[in-house]
């Protein structure tokens, strides 16, 4: 009889113990799940977060470093506009500028039959004022005038020309329109003030 008690004792230890180990089992993976994992997936959320601020810094060097060269890139251009910029004259310098085309005319070759202004056009910026030309050369010494036209005249501009041969020379000379574009200075007007 002592025996059956002794079967039926053991066979109830295993069964506690096996109970207990489930317990046990149980317990742990509920404590890995609801506490070591969490800890695991905020340690690997804070060093993706670490390793995305790092990058964002870099990055921001980097901007910062453009930048800083996009500005003295600016500032090297600015002051190079600064320093080609066309002084344009106003047009009361209309007879001088007639005269300095005059001029390169006669050094090219080209006989001017008609040097005429046109009414000039307020602008923004600056005014514009059209010259019509009409003359007389060869084909070789209208090309060497306009390329000395803007050569000499940063501020003129050729907007259109007509070139035709004269039937009658014999030395290839032709006849050209010019219509030109000179861009002159706003004329300052003194301010008048009321009281």
């Amino acid at each position: 009889m002592f025996r059956g008690k002794s079967i039926a004792h053991e066979s109830r230890w295993w069964l506690i113990h096996s109970i207990g180990l489930v317990v046990v089992i149980s317990l742990t993976s509920a404590g890995y799940v609801f506490g070591v994992a969490p800890v695991i997936n905020m340690e690997n959320e804070r060093e993706e977060l670490g390793r995305l601020l790092h990058e964002a810094k870099e990055r921001e060097q980097i901007i910062a470093t453009n930048q800083a060269r996009i500005a003295s890139q600016l500032q090297t251009s600015v002051n190079e506009v600064d320093q080609a910029a066309v002084q344009l004259h106003t047009i009361e310098y209309q007879n001088q500028r007639f005269a300095e085309i005059a001029e390169l005319a006669e050094a090219s070759q080209v006989r001017i039959n008609k040097l005429t202004p046109g009414e000039t056009v307020i602008g923004e910026k600056h005014n514009t004022a059209p010259i019509s030309l009409e003359a007389t050369g060869t084909y070789a010494s209208f090309s060497a005038f306009v390329r000395s036209i803007h050569a000499a005249f940063p501020d003129v501009g050729i907007r259109t020309f007509s070139l035709q041969s004269i039937q009658s020379a014999s030395d290839g000379e032709a006849s050209i329109v010019l219509d030109m574009s000179w861009h002159v200075a706003h004329t300052i007007q003194p301010e008048h003030t009321t009281r």
